[in-house]
Formats: C-alpha cells, structure tokens, sequence
C-alpha cells in the first residue's frame, strides 16, 4: 500500500507515536494489557521497521525541494531516526522480538543516518547558534536539544554501552 505523512493517525504526532509504542512496550513487559497487546506490539514493530526507509526517503525529497528548510528538515530527520533506533533498540531489550538480519542491517543503517544528519546539521551551523536559534524560535531550539539527546541515547542502546531497566 502506499505510504504517506499525512498529519493524521500516527502520522499528528511529532515523534510519529514514537513515545505512545514506548509506554505500551514498557507496560506490557511489566505485565500489563494481553495477549493481544503483545499482537498489537508485534505488528506495530513490523511496521516500525516497514515506515523507516520510506519516511526517510521522504525527508530526503522535501529537503531537495525546500532548500530553505534544510534546518528544520534536518531535525525533523534525527527526531524521526533517533526516535526509530531507540525504540528498536527498547523492543528487542524488552523482549518483544528478536531482530533478523535484515532489521539489524536497518539499525546499523540508522546509525549511520544519525552520524549523517548530526554532521549535516553542524554543517548548517545548528548546533554553534543554538543561542540565535533558541531567541528566534523556540521550538526548533527545544527540538534540537531533545532530539539530540534521543539520538544520542539511541546510539548508546544500540552499541551496548546503555541499557534499560523495566
């Protein structure tokens, strides 16, 4: 079927329902919901896996075609890659898959795309305005920091050096 951002469903949330997967995921391994939470958690990380390459391709064409919000859309880009790792790193810590080939072949692409988006993004000259960017617009400025720390901490789950309790 096709795939497309359309503000509603998952799609109205900033973090796409990164952080609503996140709770269930953690409620659930705490024993809550049922046997069709696990279901609904297991199709859920399909289609988490499914969503990555085509959302970032989608990144990839608005940047191409708004070159005047290569900033913005290069948050938006570590907010949606940093929120993808980490609850695919969460998922398997919690024991609700065990990554195949080709999901970890996806992750280590992610981290790669993180590496890239951080890079681009120091390119622009984010990350030494932060002051001008924080005075001019708030909430670009609160999602670099944030989503900076996602990505980061993404980063750690991924190569082992955090972990999480539950």
């Amino acid at each position: 079927a096709g795939f497309k951002k359309d503000r509603t469903g998952i799609f109205q949330y900033t973090c796409g329902g990164a952080h609503l997967l996140q709770s269930v995921a953690y409620a659930h391994a705490r024993g809550f919901g049922n046997e069709q939470t696990k279901k609904e958690l297991e199709t859920q990380i399909g289609l988490h896996f499914y969503r990555f390459p085509k959302e970032l391709q989608i990144y990839d064409q608005l940047m191409k075609s708004n070159p005047d919000y290569t900033v913005q859309l290069l948050v938006q880009r570590l907010k949606f890659v940093g929120h993808f790792l980490e609850n695919a790193q969460k998922f398997s810590i919690l024991g609700l898959y065990k990554p195949n080939d080709t999901q970890i072949r996806l992750m280590q692409g992610a981290m790669d795309q993180l590496v890239l988006t951080i890079r681009a993004l120091q390119q622009e000259g984010a990350y030494q305005s932060l002051y001008n960017i924080k005075a001019n617009d708030q909430q670009l400025y609160r999602d670099i920091i944030g989503d900076s720390a996602h990505a980061l901490y993404a980063m750690y789950l991924f190569s082992g050096n955090r972990y999480i309790t539950y």
